[in-house]
């Protein structure tokens, strides 16, 4: 029989773990006339993965290199060319040891990891949004948060890492490292580009050339741009082909397309989404007042609509693009005298304006890109952790 083994030493392993996003060197040790040519054979590429061997057997030892790439428990065998099984281990992928939750907004990571494999590393994302005429960047990542990223500068850091004599100073070909942003607790590469951040890149340079080429569009007309994954592969094929996304343009409340206008309407002339906000406050509040007086002098009243819903009563007739609507909703509550949180995004391009109050069953306004306005509840977490977005978990609708 033959046994895996940790060089350089030839200790036989039969069950081990390896942190995650670490590379190990291995070995297959008893190789000779009775068990054939040997290769490690895996199930899957889910846990670790097995990089095929440089060279044949020297004494007895075949070299190769196994990577750990995703939490989990496996099952690796030395097979030879006939299908006989010679060798077998038991390899666990654990959590890594993460640098603790308290210290500087960012610190340098040890450089022998792959951090990209992490669920945290900046990269992991299913979805985003770009709005032009603000530079904002947000991203909703794997585990359901969302950041705030700063477009300018890693679209720059990209296409300089693909021409090396253009770009910004901060730019070094070959520049390698990740750092630990304490801020949104999420790993960053020190350079942004196509090997680092895949899908990062692959959305800042689809988005690019959506606003250059559309010849329906002109980029000052473009309310944001919708961008979600169109090509995704596993294993070996994800290594070797590069992430595709689509960006989508959505426009402007009022603006005219070559297609016709948009199906949004614009604010009201001579207002502002802000002042409107103000204006529907008023007349909640003035409402409200009146139902106030009314039940004090004995008149029977039918039950009255809370606040919310008299801001959403007068904000959805309005036929709004969703950014403005936000706008209007978000105005209308401050000046009805209540607060909310951050917004946050859902199924990709879906705004939610969320309570002020953090938890379990607190109240969301989603308005989704057709411009439809729902009520919601789900459990709200925010802070200085996540940036400038609010992350949303159990989301329940209500049409």
């Amino acid at each position: 029989m033959a046994h895996v083994c940790k060089l350089p030493s030839l200790q036989p392993l039969w069950q081990f773990s390896m942190p995650l996003g670490e590379t190990w060197e291995m070995g297959l040790w008893g190789i000779d006339e009775h068990t054939g040519s040997l290769r490690p054979v895996l199930p899957h590429e889910n846990v670790v993965y097995a990089y095929p061997p440089l060279f044949a057997p020297q004494n007895g030892v075949l070299k190769f290199t196994l990577k750990a790439v995703g939490m989990g428990t496996v099952e690796m065998l030395g097979r030879n060319e006939k299908g006989g099984d010679w060798s077998k281990a038991v390899i666990t992928v654990a959590t890594p040891n993460m640098p603790p939750a308290e210290g500087p907004d960012e610190e340098q990571l040890p450089g022998d990891i792959d951090y990209r494999v992490y669920q945290n590393y900046i990269d992991n994302v299913e979805s985003g949004t770009y709005e032009p005429d603000t530079n904002l960047f947000i991203v909703k990542h794997v585990d359901g948060s969302t950041v705030s990223l700063n477009y300018s500068m890693i679209l720059s850091s990209v296409k300089a890492a693909k021409s090396p004599n253009t770009g910004p100073k901060f730019v070094f070909i070959g520049l390698t490292g990740y750092i630990l942003s304490r801020t949104i607790r999420k790993i960053l590469p020190l350079q942004y580009t196509e090997a680092t951040t895949p899908n990062l890149a692959a959305m800042v340079l689809e988005v690019e050339e959506v606003i250059a080429n559309n010849a329906n569009l002109a980029k000052a007309a473009i309310a944001f741009l919708t961008i979600v994954k169109t090509f995704a592969m596993a294993g070996s094929a994800m290594r070797n082909a590069a992430p595709k996304w689509k960006a989508t343009p959505s426009a402007r409340a009022g603006a005219a397309t070559a297609e016709g206008a948009s199906a949004f309407k614009a604010v009201p002339h001579g207002q502002t989404p802000q002042t409107l906000g103000r204006v529907i406050a008023s007349r909640v509040v003035e409402s409200a007042q009146m139902a106030k007086e009314a039940a004090g002098k004995g008149i029977p009243l039918a039950p009255s609509p809370s606040w919310i819903n008299r801001i959403l009563a007068a904000v959805k007739p309005l036929g709004l693009a969703p950014r403005q609507s936000a706008e209007v909703i978000e105005a209308a509550t401050t000046a009805a005298g209540y607060k909310f949180g951050p917004r946050a995004l859902i199924e990709g391009s879906t705004i939610v304006i969320t309570s002020a109050r953090m938890g379990a069953n607190n109240f969301i306004i989603a308005i989704r890109p057709d411009g439809s306005i729902i009520r919601g509840t789900a459990t709200i977490e925010f802070g200085a952790h996540l940036g400038s977005a609010a992350k949303v978990t159990e989301v329940v609708l209500h049409p």
